[in-house]
């Protein structure tokens, strides 16, 4: 299974990093988190049981989901959201 690094900072100073990021100022280290909440209880409200039965579903079905950000429609397969295993 892949391993997820995560990381916990506040809605500024994640923004703050993704628009580093998005603007060539700032280059993310291959040990950094890859997805970021704003507290521990946000993310085991993310890791609740019927969460992750969802999320087995998506692993197992292979399901097209389609995600709606603000003005852009990213369209992605469940292998690329909750990895291969």
């Amino acid at each position: 299974m892949k391993m997820i690094k995560v990381g916990i900072a506040s809605q500024e100073e994640i923004r703050e990093r993704m628009l580093a990021i998005a603007k060539g100022e700032f280059k993310p280290k291959p040990t950094d988190p890859n997805i970021w909440f704003t507290s521990m209880r946000s993310l085991s409200q993310v890791l609740s049981d019927e969460n992750r039965t969802l999320l087995d579903v998506f692993r197992k079905s292979r399901l097209q989901v389609r995600f709606r950000t603000g003005k852009q429609t990213v369209e992605t397969s469940s292998k690329s959201i909750i990895g291969s295993n």
